[in-house]
C-alpha cells in the first residue's frame, strides 16, 4: 500500500483574472500539442494568407505535428510560419490550394487521395487528405495509405488475372446467391447471350431465364441443401434471343468459412452442336442398317422370287418353242410370284425415314403411318391426331411424324402385336405423341435418353428425335403412361414423348 502523502491539488486560478485565463490557455495548448503530437497521422494548421483585397493568395503554416514534418521532409520548427506554396510548390500545382480555398470560403469540408513520386518531395506513394475550416484557414488531417493503396493495387491485379482465367474458360460459368440472382458470370456466358457483362451480373434468373428459373432455382437448393455437388444433367435453355440450346450442367455448393451457404457453381456446357451431330450420326447409321437389311433382302427375298419368275418364264418359253399351248397355271404362278415380291418391296419402302411435311399435312401423314403398319405387316392399326397447327413448327412436326413411324414399324416388326394405336394430343400444358401396342412388351421400360448400349439404333434414334422437340421419351407398359388399350391386359408397350408447351 502506498503510504506517501497525496499530491496536494493545483492552486485555482480565478477564472476572471488575466492570469486565470492565461493558465487555461497554456493547459488547452499543451492538451493540443499532446493530442496532435500523438496522432498517428499527419495533421497541420494553416492561417489564410490574403491580399489587400481580401482574396487568399496562399496559406501560413501556424501548427503540424511531427508526422506532418516527416511527410513533408522538413524539421518542425523550420516549417511553422512558412508559406505553403513557396514551401511546397506542389500544392499550387496539384490544385490543392484552390481546393483549401474552397473550404476556407465555402465552409464546406475537402476529402481526397492522391499519389506522389520521390520528386514531388513528398515521403510517401499515397496520402489521403481531409481538410475543413479552422476560423479563416484551414485544418489539413493526412493519412498515409500506401500501404492501402499497395494491397488494394494487388487485390485488383489478382482479381484482373483470375477475371482474365475465368474468361479463357470455353465452358460457361455462372456463380449464384441463395436467392436466384446471378452475381458472376464468364465472358462466354456473356457471348451466348449476346449482352455486356454489366447486363447479366446482378440480375435475377427470372430477368435472365424466365421459362427455366424456377426449374433452376428448385435445383439450386437440392445442392445447397445436400451439400453434395450435382454433375453431368442435361437440361435445354431459351436464350433471351429465343434460340433454344442444350446444356451440360454441373452445380457445386459454396460456403463461407463458418459454414454458411453463399450460393452456387455451375460450370455448363453448351452441347447443342454435339448432340445434333450425335443424331445426325444416328440417322445416318440407321441409313446404312436400311440399306444394308434392304440389300439382304433383296438377295433373300425378292432375289430368289426373281430367281423362280424366270425359271417360270423361261419353261413357258421352251412350251411355246415346242409349240405347245402353255398351261395357265404356270402364268397364275408367275403372277403370284411378281405380286408377292412388289408387296415385299413396298414394305421395304414403308420403313424408310419419310419424306419432309408441311405441318398441316402431320394428321394424314400419321394416318398413312397407320394404314402401311395394317396393309405391310398385317396389324391392325389406327391414329388420332388434334389440330397442330400454329403449335409446332415444320422441324417438329416432321420428328413427330418420325418418331411415330419409327415406334409404329418397330412394334409391327417385334412385338407379336394384334393392334396398334398412334395418338398426338394437344392441350394447353403439353403435346403427347403416344404409340401403343398390345404385343410382347420391351425391355427397354424407362425415360429420358436412350444410349445405344440398351437398346437399338431405333429407339436411340427416338430418343435423340425427343430430346430434338424439347421433349421427354417414355416407354412403358399400356396403363402406366399413354392411353391403354381396351383390352387392359397390360400387355404391349406404349412409347410417349412429352413435350411442354
Amino acid at each position: 500500500m502506498d503510504s506517501s502523502p497525496p499530491t496536494p491539488p493545483e492552486p485555482a486560478e480565478p477564472a476572471d483574472t488575466v492570469e486565470g485565463l492565461r493558465a487555461r490557455l497554456r493547459r488547452s495548448e499543451d492538451r493540443f500539442h499532446a493530442a496532435a503530437g500523438g496522432m498517428l497521422d499527419a495533421f497541420y494548421l494553416l492561417d489564410a494568407v490574403r491580399d489587400a483585397e481580401g482574396t487568399i493568395i496562399d496559406f501560413r503554416f501556424t501548427e503540424l505535428n511531427e508526422n506532418g514534418a516527416d511527410i513533408i521532409g522538413r524539421r518542425r520548427a523550420d516549417v511553422i510560419g512558412q508559406r505553403l506554396c513557396e514551401l511546397l510548390p506542389i500544392n499550387r500545382e496539384r490544385g490543392y490550394f484552390e481546393l483549401y480555398a474552397r473550404v476556407v470560403e465555402s465552409g464546406e469540408p475537402m476529402l481526397r487521395e492522391d499519389s506522389f513520386a520521390e520528386a514531388d518531395g513528398i515521403h510517401a506513394s499515397w496520402l489521403q487528405f481531409q481538410a475543413v475550416k479552422v476560423g479563416d484557414g484551414v485544418a489539413i488531417h493526412t493519412k498515409n495509405i500506401t500501404q492501402r493503396k499497395r494491397q488494394e493495387h494487388e487485390t485488383q491485379r489478382l482479381y484482373n488475372e483470375l477475371r482474365m482465367i475465368f474468361n479463357a474458360v470455353p465452358a460457361l460459368i455462372f456463380f449464384k446467391d441463395c436467392h436466384n440472382n446471378v452475381l458472376r458470370v464468364n465472358q462466354a456466358v456473356a457471348d451466348l447471350m449476346g449482352m455486356p457483362l454489366d447486363r447479366i451480373e446482378g440480375r435475377s434468373t427470372e430477368e435472365l431465364f424466365p421459362e427455366e428459373a424456377a426449374s433452376y432455382y428448385a435445383d439450386d437448393m437440392d445442392v445447397l441443401k445436400s451439400g453434395v455437388a450435382k454433375l453431368g444433367y442435361v437440361e435445354k435453355q431459351t436464350l433471351p434471343s429465343g434460340k433454344r440450346i442444350w446444356l451440360r450442367t454441373d452445380k457445386s455448393p459454396l460456403y463461407d468459412a463458418d459454414g454458411e451457404p453463399l450460393g452456387v457453381l455451375a460450370v455448363v456446357t453448351d452441347i447443342t452442336e454435339q448432340r445434333q451431330s450425335a443424331l445426325q450420326a444416328a440417322v445416318l447409321e440407321k441409313a446404312v442398317e436400311e440399306r444394308q437389311a434392304m440389300g439382304r433382302n433383296l438377295h433373300d427375298g425378292i432375289g430368289q422370287q426373281f430367281t423362280g419368275v424366270r425359271m417360270l418364264i423361261e419353261k413357258v418359253r421352251r412350251q411355246v418353242k415346242r409349240g405347245e399351248v402353255p398351261k395357265l397355271s404356270a402364268l397364275d404362278e408367275i403372277a403370284e410370284v411378281v405380286a408377292s415380291a412388289s408387296t415385299e418391296v413396298r414394305r421395304m419402302i414403308s420403313g424408310l425415314t419419310p419424306e419432309r411435311i408441311a405441318v398441316e399435312e402431320l394428321p394424314v401423314a400419321l394416318g398413312q403411318v397407320a394404314s402401311n403398319v395394317q396393309n405391310f405387316y398385317g396389324v391392325p392399326a389406327t391414329s388420332r391426331c388434334m389440330p397442330v397447327v400454329g403449335v409446332l413448327q415444320e422441324e417438329a412436326a416432321n420428328h413427330f411424324l418420325a418418331m411415330a413411324q419409327e415406334a409404329a414399324i418397330n412394334a409391327a416388326r417385334h412385338a407379336d402385336a394384334e393392334l396398334i394405336e398412334i395418338e398426338l394430343l394437344v392441350d394447353d400444358a403439353a403435346l403427347v405423341l403416344s404409340v401403343t401396342d398390345d404385343g410382347c412388351g420391351t425391355s427397354c421400360e424407362g425415360s429420358g435418353m436412350l444410349d445405344s448400349e440398351s437398346t437399338g439404333r431405333g429407339m436411340q434414334i427416338l430418343g435423340y428425335r425427343a430430346s430434338e422437340v424439347g421433349g421427354r421419351l417414355e416407354i412403358g407398359r399400356p396403363g402406366s403412361s399413354g392411353s391403354p388399350l381396351p383390352t387392359g391386359s397390360g400387355r404391349g408397350t406404349c412409347v410417349r414423348v412429352t413435350v411442354p408447351r
